[in-house]
């Protein structure tokens, strides 16, 4: 819980301006309860006992002007805990939406999409409630109970002492069952990031669970993980209302206890009866400070297990990272190399074994092969999504581990297998592929007539089997490279440049090499 604390208060710090403005409310609001409570004692023994009705009108407009004041405070700070909130909700997703964007290609093949938009719904919704309510609450309780213990000194010492006393035990249950609800306020996210990711999963698959009739074996299991939800859901709801419900039993044990003692010593004419009433109100404020400090506790409970993962997010390292102070790219002259690479997703299994290879600067190259032979491999190595266990990849033989992202994926133009359409307008979607392209050079190309003709020397390819057999291009086979014995694959025939096919494409990089098996149908 104190580490949400930490982290909450370090989200503030670019707002320091807002935060000392709402600490000056939570003390004018501070200093009204105190005002309050003391006014009592002189309404009752100075005014009412010497039937001073001067003081008393006095006293009834300061009380009236003081109501006005702390009301247009409490509105202000209204205001800036609605901005503060909105701020710093808008800071963490920027920082964690930018952070995703330097993330490499194997954080998103390991992560579950739900599970990453949760860290942007669940997680960051929780974060906002303890933004808003846990701060200022916590601070305005800590304050509170530091000056109000004060002032109860000052009315009767032994008073102030039994109540003192009694404070540390309200803390006990907060110290026992805290740390058990906080384990499981980040199980109960977790868990909901899966429920998250099931229902991506199924919705992305809804043609295939109709077409084999999966939907009983997908309500089953959709099934158990909400039972497994309900069990740490139960136990993380039980424990943060325990938390919050020990502390005010305790205090309202204490306060009878006090108020008794107090009752007593007025009796006996140690204290007076204003100085009494003024003690209890106090005391009915210090418990409402006590509890303020406890009502934060399940919100920040339920925030420590969302910023934990949060946390884990933005602490997430890109595999694939831009060396200091990397060099641009010179554009290609000669030819594309792979010079004995060996790659492997996961350290056990390797995809590419000592894989050698040249792409001369304007010849075509189909790569063919089984499924999961390494195409889409090869590709990812060369715009460099991962980088090899062993050789290299060379642009006129540099290395482009040692080039910059932007210098080498801009002379790359690359078509994925699987078309994808941002959520914008058609215009913007072909602005894509160069975004400072004008008006009329996005919709040049949507007034040529689409090429279906291919060039004789080099037959097109579509499909593998056309590619490996087309006459004049340069097929590799890809199923070769993980074969034990073979170190290196080499072109089965070779063609001659031919010229570049009109594209309907708009105007974009230039591509170094293109691959007409590996553009339309390969992995």
């Amino acid at each position: 819980m104190f580490s949400a604390l930490r982290h909450l208060l370090e989200y503030l710090r670019p707002y320091r301006l807002e935060v000392s403005l709402l600490l000056a409310g939570l003390l004018i609001d501070l200093a009204f309860n105190v005002l309050f409570s003391l006014s009592f004692q002189y309404v009752i023994d100075e005014a009412i006992a010497k039937h001073d009705q001067a003081l008393l009108y006095s006293i009834l407009v300061a009380l009236l002007v003081a109501v006005v004041v702390a009301a247009g405070v409490a509105v202000m700070r209204d205001y800036l805990y609605a901005r503060l909130g909105t701020a710093v909700m808008n800071d963490l997703r920027l920082r964690m939406f930018e952070h995703l964007q330097r993330l490499s290609h194997n954080f998103y093949t390991r992560m579950q999409v739900g599970d990453i938009l949760a860290r942007f719904s669940t997680d960051l919704g929780a974060v906002q409630n303890a933004v808003i309510l846990a701060i200022p609450e916590t601070i305005l309780g800590i304050l509170g109970v530091a000056t109000i213990a004060t002032l109860l000194f000052i009315f009767s010492w032994q008073l102030a002492l039994i109540t003192l006393i009694g404070l540390p035990l309200a803390t006990l249950g907060p110290q026992v069952l805290g740390p058990r609800a906080e384990r499981d306020s980040y199980l109960v996210r977790h868990e909901e990031a899966q429920i998250a990711s099931t229902v991506q999963e199924n919705l992305g698959a809804h043609a295939v669970v109709r077409a084999f009739q999966l939907a009983p074996e997908q309500t089953s299991r959709f099934r158990y993980k909400l039972r497994s939800l309900y069990r740490i859901g139960v136990r993380f709801n039980l424990s943060t209302y325990l938390v919050e419900r020990t502390p005010n039993l305790t205090f309202l044990l204490l306060q009878i206890l006090v108020f008794g003692f107090g009752a007593l010593k007025t009796f006996q004419g140690e204290l007076s009866l204003g100085s009494l009433v003024a003690f209890n109100i106090l005391l009915g404020y210090l418990s409402t400070y006590v509890t303020a400090l406890t009502r934060v506790m399940p919100p920040l409970l339920m925030a420590a297990g969302e910023i934990k993962r949060i946390q884990e997010l933005l602490s997430a390292r890109p595999q694939v990272q831009e060396k200091p102070g990397a060099q641009a790219l010179t554009p290609l002259r000669e030819a594309i190399t792979f010079e004995d690479v060996s790659f492997s997703y996961t350290g056990e299994h390797k995809n590419l074994d000592r894989v050698s290879l040249k792409i001369p600067r304007g010849t075509n190259v189909a790569i063919v092969g089984a499924s999961g032979s390494g195409k889409s491999t090869v590709l990812g190595l060369l715009a460099r999504f991962y980088d090899p266990d062993h050789g290299k990849v060379a642009f006129d033989g540099a290395d482009i581990r040692a080039a910059s992202f932007d210098s080498l994926r801009g002379q790359l133009g690359i078509v994925f297998q699987d078309s994808f359409l941002f959520n914008t307008t058609v215009r913007e979607n072909i602005r894509m592929g160069r975004l400072n392209a004008t008006d009329e050079e996005v919709e040049r190309p949507r007034a040529r007539p689409r090429s279906t003709t291919s060039s004789p020397a080099c037959p097109r390819a579509t499909t593998p089997s056309s590619a490996s057999a087309a006459a004049g291009c340069r097929a590799v086979n890809a199923s070769a490279w993980r074969s034990p014995g073979r170190s290196s694959a080499t072109p089965r025939s070779c063609c001659s440049t031919r010229r570049r096919r009109r594209s309907t494409r708009p105007p974009r990089r230039r591509s170094t090499a293109r691959s007409s098996a590996s553009a339309a149908t390969a992995r």
